[in-house]
């Protein structure tokens, strides 16, 4: 049997957890919940590198654009670095997104050994709301 533990709605790690929780499908317990505040961490790590990402690539799209109309003629780097900028942001989300769905289907021993292991380990979460 689990313990029980209890975590308010209005505290900051619920919250910064209910950023990638789909449906309003909370978890139960304490592990999964973890697990849940550290996705939402890279989750917003990534939206971060991808905003610095669009920064960098405007600004340089931008600077190509002032030095084309400031020299009078056509310069040929800045869409390079635009494309391979492009390529690489897209590789990268194409290489996560097919780790993702492939993570998605785990065998039957491996998901009866982790409930196992979470039942004599994590503690079952009560969401109270604020009052």
């Amino acid at each position: 049997m689990m313990k029980s533990i209890s975590i308010s709605k209005s505290a900051w790690h619920y919250k910064f957890a209910s950023l990638t929780i789909k449906n309003g499908d909370e978890p139960q317990d304490l592990c999964a919940y973890v697990t849940q505040i550290i996705g939402s961490s890279v989750f917003v790590f990534f939206v971060i590198l991808v905003c610095a990402i669009i920064g960098y690539v405007g600004g340089e799209l931008l600077a190509w654009i002032v030095a084309c109309f400031v020299s009078g003629s056509v310069i040929i780097g800045g869409p390079l670095i635009l494309v391979s900028v492009s390529v690489l942001v897209f590789g990268v989300w194409a290489i996560v997104k097919g780790t993702t769905k492939a993570a998605e289907h785990s065998p039957q021993f491996v998901k009866e050994a982790y409930i196992s292991f979470r039942d004599k380990v994590c503690y079952r979460i009560n969401y109270r709301t604020p009052v």
